[in-house]
């Protein structure tokens, strides 16, 4: 907005109120960060003299007193990210809405209020490239106001130098200045991130990072909880901005940024947004690890060994949990990285990738109570009454083809089912089978299956807190079991594999998933399940012996079915007319018999903890197999009239 539009805005407020509200509006206007461009940007002045130099007197005399304190004398690089951490000094200085004014900047937990200032501190955080400017650099400084205009004259000048002219045949991202909150210790997070993404294949070709199995995460914790091991954590701040991009992408800058026509910024760091980020941090991270003596498991890319110290350790992205039998050699470790990355140092581990780790000597509890209390609370169902199964007992549901679902009674029902999935992929197996029943209608749902889905929260309404213990008083025990439904699936007619394996006495890896193919017989569907479970013990056989702990290691892992055909069929190629059809793949199960990797026994059908994950069981039944699974519970919820889920539950039940 030129001076000659802004005159004729003003033009004509005589109030004193209302054209100071102009004015200011007029000149957020101006490029906050005029200097990129090299132009001048002269407000217009005030009718009243004395109140715009005022303003410049005011704030003059709040930097000089803020520098006399030692504040405002240095400037990071880095993106602020967590509220109170060092990243951009609280205090550091920052242009106001005008050229020749210059306030302190809000303090972080108010920073997101003002996206414009928060888009200049960023942008001259990240483009300068790690310019720190002290006080000293200015002896010549009259004074805070003259040190400042001094300070950002340099700055700007380096600043120039992250501007490319942009060709003609360069594609884009753009990016903006955005906020979040964080559940975990509610702080506020401003990051400038990439948004939308116009960017060619080739930049994206190398875009894969891996993060932890959940798997991997139980079973060390199960193994920590065996040997009485600590568990410690920690969080890489701004863990993206450590790394640097294999190739240069070049982005326009935010909204709020002007930077001269026919120019663009290059980011040379992983910039938070960008798809290649995740990648590029997780290759910094293990060549640093690597360099400092760690080594790589073979079986999870996010699991290192330290074979000298004992030390084992976990990453998914930023969180890192650090394991070993000596506390020492872990506060060593942590010294080490924090002097490499700036972390947040969380001591022992408690909350982990969403779940509650509850740490006992000899004993873990894994749960994610407040997780199931947000989600209970969100959908509605805070006060309706608790179910005491997660699914009604021989449940039978179908596609629906006579109707089409409205797209945002779709969009609940999978909103629904994915928040269910969270919980039963982590902490509560007890509800993977119902959960993955009602995935397989979030197509195109009906009333049935809404309600079906309604009543796995009610399910969890029960007992949040109902959770997985690991005990050193169970012993290095691995054990698996296996069953299959047959043609449970009205629409497919193919049936439904589960397995589990337990090991410290509490469920590290479980699966409920329908086959793939039609089976023909219930021998058919038994074999071909335990094909699938013969994959994931040979995995966590070998996940466990390359960890190399001394006096852990696992020769066989004993695998439980029900069914004694299947059970033959794993051990010798017998019933030649019944099973010629079957699959080579599905042989894998005999060939590891053979090896002695796994070992087949048989398991009566009351007593297979895999039947939980095929079928809807009955109270009885449910109860008695969570209590084998060493799910222990969480605690009653109380309701507002000071009653319990069983009062109320045992209410219903009487009134039918």
């Amino acid at each position: 907005m030129d001076e000659v539009k802004i005159d004729r805005k003003l033009k004509g407020k005589t109030n004193f109120v209302s054209w100071k509200r102009e004015f200011e509006r007029a000149a957020k206007n101006h490029d906050i960060l005029e200097y990129l461009t090299g132009e001048e940007i002269v407000p217009p002045k005030p009718r009243k003299e004395d109140y715009f130099e005022k303003l410049i007197e005011n704030d003059t005399r709040r930097l000089t007193r803020s520098m006399s304190r030692g504040m405002a004398t240095t400037q990071s690089a880095t993106p602020p990210t967590d509220e109170g951490e060092d990243a951009y000094d609280a205090q550091a200085m920052v242009p106001a809405n005008n050229a020749l004014q210059w306030q302190i900047d809000y303090k972080e937990h108010k920073v997101a209020k003002s996206q414009m200032k928060l888009a200049g501190r960023l942008l001259d955080a990240w483009v300068s490239d790690g310019i720190k400017i002290e006080i000293e650099d200015y002896p010549d400084a009259k004074d805070a106001y003259d040190f400042i205009k001094k300070r950002y004259a340099v700055t700007n000048e380096r600043a120039r130098d992250g501007l490319l002219s942009q060709l003609n045949s360069l594609k884009l991202a753009g990016c903006s200045c955005m906020t979040e909150y964080t559940n975990r210790i509610r702080q506020i997070k401003a990051d400038l991130k990439t948004v939308k993404y116009d960017m060619t294949d080739d930049m994206l070709a190398k875009t894969f990072a891996s993060v932890v199995k959940a798997s991997s995460t139980r079973i060390l914790l199960a193994l920590a909880a065996i040997l009485s091991w600590r568990v410690h954590q920690g969080d890489v701040k701004t863990a993206f901005l450590n790394s640097d991009l294999e190739k240069p992408v070049y982005i326009r800058p935010p909204k709020d940024i002007k930077i001269p026509h026919g120019f663009c910024l290059m980011v040379i760091r992983a910039l938070y947004g960008l798809k290649q980020s995740p990648r590029a941090w997780y290759n910094k991270l293990r060549s640093t690890l690597v360099h400092w003596g760690w080594r790589m498991s073979a079986y999870d890319p996010c699991v290192f060994i330290h074979d000298n110290n004992g030390l084992i350790l976990e990453v998914h992205v930023d969180d890192i949990n650090v394991m070993g039998k000596d506390l020492q050699p872990i506060l060593d470790f942590k010294n080490q990285i924090s002097r490499t990355f700036s972390m947040t140092d969380d001591g022992e581990c408690s909350w982990y990738l969403g779940m509650h780790v509850e740490q006992r000597p000899g004993e873990i509890r894994l749960h994610q109570k407040k997780y199931i209390d947000e989600i209970v609370a969100r959908y509605g169902f805070g006060d309706a009454a608790p179910a005491t199964t997660p699914l009604e007992k021989d449940v039978k549901m179908s596609i629906s083809n006579e109707h089409t679902a409205h797209p945002k009674f779709r969009q609940q029902y999978q909103s629904k089912v994915g928040s269910l999935n969270f919980a039963s992929n982590q902490t509560r197996p007890d509800i993977s089978f119902a959960t993955g029943y009602v995935a397989r209608y979030a197509s195109n749902p009906n009333q049935q299956h809404m309600k079906a889905v309604d009543r796995i929260f009610t399910y969890l309404r029960k007992d949040p807190g109902k959770g997985i213990v690991y005990s050193s008083k169970h012993g290095l025990q691995l054990r698996g079991f296996v069953d299959s439904d047959f043609a449970g699936c009205e629409d497919s007619r193919r049936s439904t594999t589960g397995w589990v394996f337990t090991l410290a006495g509490g469920p590290v890896s479980w699966s409920s998933q329908r086959q793939k193919t039609v089976a023909t017989s219930t021998m058919d569907a038994e074999y071909n399940a335990a094909a699938e479970a013969a994959k994931e013990a040979v995995w966590i056989r070998n996940f466990i012996n390359d960890l190399r702990i001394p006096g852990v290691h696992i020769d066989t892992v004993p695998l439980y079915i029900d069914n004694n055909s299947a059970l033959k069929l794993t051990r010798n190629p017998e019933f030649h007319n019944r099973s010629k059809h079957i699959d080579v793949k599905h042989h894998f199960v005999r060939e590891k018999v053979e090896e002695g990797v796994i070992n087949t026994q048989r398991v009566n059908t009351r007593d297979n903890l895999a039947d939980i994950f095929t079928k809807s069981l009955p109270k009885p039944t449910h109860e008695d197999v969570m209590e084998r699974l060493n799910l222990s519970s969480g605690g009653v919820p109380k309701k507002l009239d000071g009653s319990t889920a069983d009062d109320v539950t045992t209410a219903a039940e009487e009134n039918g």
